[in-house]
């Protein structure tokens, strides 16, 4: 699991949030991608992700969520969240997943890595225009991928298909309605180019 024990040691105290409104502009670099505000920042040589929350609800939701998967998922397969604010604006923070020499993949860049000739042209088109849809986020279809990006090892196949088989159920469970394409992935080795894990579960607060 990935922990925020030394977060919490330098920004925590005794309050409910992680106070990081000290960090200078100089510490934090702006992730553009999804539609809360968020942004990256290092201590002590490790990145982190705030995450901010534009609905007023979210940051609960990815909380609670957390402590569900926790009883339900491997370790290895949870990044845990906690409450940060940075003056007025409140959501939550989680450690970088991401090892050195290792890049994120999400999911509709992974199926379309994997697949090849009609097939990938019709998953790109799809993917362009409606981001997601039941005949290629079906589990049977991703089992297919994996099994190809696992290169046939049915024992990283059934460990990685078991915690994503969960992370569905889960989601159907707590009603999570933002399961789409880029909001699960898989971890790249950078020198191989060939796939090491799935991701650990992350953006589960629309629950």
């Amino acid at each position: 699991m990935i922990i925020l024990d030394n977060l919490r040691k330098k920004f925590k105290g005794n309050n409910l949030y992680l106070d990081i409104s000290t960090l200078g502009e100089s510490d934090t670099f702006v992730e553009t991608i999804g539609i809360h505000p968020k942004f990256w920042f290092l201590v002590d040589d490790h990145k982190y992700l705030a995450k901010f929350d534009s609905y007023k609800k979210t940051s609960y939701g990815e909380i609670i969520y957390n402590s569900l998967a926790k009883q339900v998922l491997d370790e290895d397969y949870i990044v845990e969240y906690d409450f940060v604010r940075n003056y007025e604006q409140t959501g939550v923070v989680c450690k970088s997943f991401l090892e050195q020499g290792e890049s994120f993949l999400h999911g509709a860049d992974f199926i379309l890595k994997y697949t090849s000739g009609k097939q990938n042209e019709t998953i790109a088109d799809i993917l362009m225009y409606f981001g997601v849809t039941n005949e290629f986020n079906h589990i049977n279809f991703i089992k297919d991928i994996m099994e190809k990006a696992f290169e046939g090892d049915q024992v990283r196949l059934k460990e990685n298909m078991t915690n994503f088989f969960r992370m569905f159920v889960l989601d159907c469970l707590c009603e999570n309605i933002d399961r789409n394409l880029r909001n699960w992935g898989v971890i790249i080795d950078d020198q191989t180019g060939k796939v090491k894990r799935l991701a650990p579960i992350f953006d589960n607060g629309h629950v």
